[in-house]
This record gives C-alpha cells, structure tokens and sequence, in this order.
C-alpha cells in the first residue's frame, strides 16, 4: 500500500512555484539595475566626449592633418546636436582674415552610446521648461523658441555649441542642416551677450509615442545635460530617470 500524502505534494509544488517566482524577480530586478547602469554610464561618455571637444579647442588643436587653409586662423570648435539623433557632430571652425567670416574647414560625428538621443525640441508656451521633459536655454530657462539661440522646427532645428579657440567661451546657436548659420557672423559673438547663457539640453533612450514629446516622456532613461554657458568649462549631468 502507498504511504504518500496526496496534500503534502501540493504543499511542496506551491513552495517550489513560490520560490521560483522571487528568485525570477531577483533575477529580473538584477538585469534591470545593470541596465541602468549601462545607460548611466553612457550617458557620463556622452558628457566627456563634448568636454574633450571643448577641451581641444581650448588647446587650440587644429586640424587633425595638413593645416587650415592659408588665409584663414582657427577659430574654435563646434558641436551641432539634432533633434532624435543619436549623433554630436564635430566641426573645426576658422575664421576668415580677409573677410571675419566664420567657416568649417574639418567635420567628424561621434556616435551616442547605449542607444541615447537628444530630445530638442523647440517648444511653444512658458511653462514648457516646468511642465515637460524637454532642452530649455535662457536664465531662468525658457523654451528654445522663445530668444537666442532661436530654434524653429523647420528652418533651424539644430542646436549648435561653439567653444572659442584658447579661452574655451562657449556660445549657443540654432542652425539649419548642414551650415553653421549665425555662428558664421563674429558680430554674434562680441555683441550677442545673450548666447551665453544657460542651456540644458535633454536627452536619453526613447519609447513609444506618436510624437517625439510622447516617446521621451515614456523613455526607459532621461538625463539634462547642463551648461552655464558664462563660465568656461561649465558642465555637468543630471539623472532625471
């Protein structure tokens, strides 16, 4: 005759079940933690790859083979960030003797990490700054629609960041695809106070959304990156998500 208990089996298989179901969690909970992480730590890259850039032009590197063209001084170097992209592309800028006029003699794209994007969008009321996740310039921060640099969401989507030859002076502009725009014009930086302020630029791992407001609101991962454009070497990242 059979001695076993038909109700203790069931005991073990919930035990078991019950087991199995906080270890999946703990397991779950782990990879989503190292996740975090990764995108954290890609998110600090993207913040020592513009300082490196900054720090170039503040050492004056010029071009990375052969010289500039004659008749020209180096300027500086720029990086131009677009809406939803995962790139910060790079130009080295020089200016003009003859005619002052500021232009790119050498361009290179650096690929965001992780899956990250920027998030710049040009917004269109006051308290867009406060209400959503979102790039911001001015002091206090303002929708980049509202002043300099400007941006529009045709003709100038791009936020550009000029850093000055040698003193390392950072200037803020929106330009349109492939030019500088008004970052050409010297008289933009010795008469313009306006570009140097503050600018928090947002970016992180979109979700889903039928608009690029939407998809970064439900991102996995959100960061500002901070600038006070009146101080040299003044950055830093701020973990939102």
């Amino acid at each position: 005759m059979s001695s076993q208990r038909p109700g203790l089996a069931i005991i073990e298989v919930i035990l078991v079940m019950t087991i199995s179901a906080l270890l999946f969690g703990v397991v779950i909970g782990t990879f989503a933690t190292r996740r975090k992480a990764a995108s954290d730590d890609a998110a600090r890259q993207v913040m020592s790859e513009i300082a490196k850039v900054r720090n170039q032009a503040q050492q004056g590197q010029g071009a990375s083979t052969g010289t500039i063209p004659t008749g020209n001084e180096m300027f500086g170097q720029a990086i131009i960030l677009a809406p939803n992209s995962s790139d910060i592309t790079v130009y080295k800028l020089m200016q003009s003797r003859t005619d002052s006029y500021i232009r790119s003699y050498e361009s290179y794209t650096i690929k965001m990490p992780g899956g990250l994007k920027w998030f710049i969008e040009r917004g269109s009321f006051a308290p867009y700054c406060t209400t959503y996740f979102t790039s911001c310039y001015n002091s206090p921060l303002a929708y980049l629609g509202a002043t300099p640099p400007s941006q529009d969401s045709t003709f100038n989507p791009r936020i550009l960041l000029v850093f000055r030859n040698n003193t390392g002076q950072s200037y803020a502009f929106a330009v349109p695809p492939s030019t500088i725009g008004d970052a050409s014009d010297i008289a933009n930086y010795t008469t313009t106070p306006s570009r140097q302020l503050a600018l928090r630029l947002a970016f992180g791992i979109p979700g889903t959304g039928a608009t690029d407001l939407d998809k970064f609101a439900a991102g996995s991962s959100k960061y500002y990156a901070n600038f006070d454009l009146s101080i040299p070497n003044n950055q830093d990242l701020k973990v939102v998500k």
